[in-house]
């Protein structure tokens, strides 16, 4: 993994806890099903 992508990362997820972090990965895969359909 690059530094550059690490600092991106870190941005993006930095602040969360895991529980909101899976709710929330869980939550863009849903929304790439709707999106296919």
């Amino acid at each position: 993994m690059s530094s550059a992508s690490f600092y991106k990362w870190r941005s993006k997820y930095g602040g969360m806890d895991a529980a909101l972090l899976l709710e929330m990965t869980a939550i863009a895969e849903e929304i790439k099903r709707l999106k296919r359909m």
